[in-house]
Formats: C-alpha cells, structure tokens, sequence
C-alpha cells in the first residue's frame, strides 16, 4: 500500500511540476531536459563500454570465459526454448516447439525437424536435420565446405543454396538432404513454393574437392565428418557426372 501511494504522489507532484515548469519557464525547462538527456547517454554509452572492456578482459581467462559462455548459452537456451525445433511438412515450416513438446507431435504431421543449437560466441545457429525424433540431441559439425550448391528446374530459375551463412549452418555430421529438405530450404530463402510430388530439378554442386557434380532429384546428400556420400532413392540408376573442374 505504500508503494502504491509513494508511486501516485510521484506521478501526481512530477505531473504538476512538469506542467508548471513548461508554461512558465519554458525555454528553460527545455534546455533542461536537453542537457538532462544528453548527460544520461553520455553516462550509459560510458557505462556500456565499461561493461563490454569488463566482459573482454573476463574472457581473456580460460575459467571464467567458460563459466561467461556457459551462461550465455544457458539464458540464450531459456529464451529461444520454445523455438528450438522447427516441424516442416510437406516443404514448409507448419509448427516451433522444443525439445521437450516434440514427442508430443503425432508423427504423421512431421517430414523432418530442424533442431537450431546457436552458439553465442559465434552469433550462428547450427541447425540439425532429423527424419525422425532423435533419441539426443548430440551433433558435430562438419570439416568442409562444398563451393558451390544450386538447384536447377530450368534454364531460367535456378537457386543457389547456402549452408554454411553468417548466421546459420547445415554443415552437420549425417545431415542429409533430399527432394524435401531442399524444396524446404528454397521456400525458406527464396518464398518460392513447389509441389514436391511434381516438381522436376537437378542439382549441381562444387564440393570441397573441387570436383563438379550434377545431380538428378532423386538423389540424397548426406553429410559426414569430413566429406560426404549420395545415395539413390530408386533402383534405377541415373547418370552422376563428376567433372574436375581446374
């Protein structure tokens, strides 16, 4: 109850002093507030680069950068939990939950999951590809990178895929991706949407090796450690071409 009137006697008394002070002297009560206002960023931008040199100078320690990273991680976690598993069906992004909600999903609503792990020191996220719920969610992420990865449905719309961005990386131990993870990850980019029971397209791909693949739409890339393998989704084969580019 007392902090209910201390706050009303505030706002009463502030109220009328403010309106006071600007009919009566207002030229005054303006240079005032200018000068009140610049004082006051002049102070949190000092403030602020107090903190972030603190904070640098922290991190220069092993121990305590682990304990700063391990908090970080830890609210980041708190405040991102709802939104840690994206649910994807039929190529687009249908419902967010967490880790902890996922097994509560029926299972026919669900194509594959993306679980998103951002690492706070980075600023990236790393998004992990499961067509099924995962029993834990331990990843590693890859030792290369392709050059290159375009999807191509003709001469004239072709779209470059990007899996490892400033903000976000696909680059992850047994990630694969097929005719729904792309069709997923276009419309994600692009918000250009296909039937995927329909659609026709090829792939054409740089790898690390500097080797060039093309690639039909019933072929899946999966990922490894260090390099990656493409498997055929049907039993007649069609044509890789491998060319080393120079």
């Amino acid at each position: 109850m007392f902090i209910l009137t201390f706050i009303n006697n505030v706002l009463f008394y502030g109220m009328f002093t403010h309106l006071f002070l600007n009919y009566y002297y207002p030229n005054k009560y303006h240079h005032f507030l200018l000068n009140s206002f610049h004082l006051c960023m002049l102070t949190y931008s000092k403030m602020q680069i107090l903190t972030n040199k603190l904070l640098r100078d922290l991190k220069k320690n092993a121990i305590m950068n682990r304990w700063i990273e391990y908090y970080e991680r830890k609210n980041h976690s708190q405040c991102k939990e709802s939104e840690n598993i994206e649910i994807i069906k039929f190529g687009k992004l249908t419902q967010k939950t967490n880790i902890n909600n996922i097994s509560e999903i029926n299972h026919y609503f669900i194509d594959f999951i993306i679980y998103s792990d951002t690492v706070v020191k980075y600023q990236q996220t790393n998004n992990v590809i499961y067509f099924k719920i995962p029993d834990n969610y331990n990843y590693r992420k890859c030792n290369f990178r392709f050059i290159s990865l375009i999807i191509v449905f003709s001469d004239t719309e072709q779209y470059s895929i990007n899996l490892n961005s400033e903000s976000e990386n696909y680059y992850v131990e047994n990630n694969r991706f097929n005719r729904s993870v792309f069709l997923y990850l276009i419309s994600k980019k692009y918000n250009v949407f296909k039937d995927e029971d329909t659609v026709r397209y090829t792939i054409e791909l740089i790898d690390h090796e500097i080797n060039y693949v093309k690639l039909k739409d019933n072929c899946e890339i999966i990922l490894n450690l260090d390099d990656y393998k493409i498997v055929e989704k049907e039993s007649n084969a069609i044509e890789i071409d491998y060319v080393e580019v120079s």
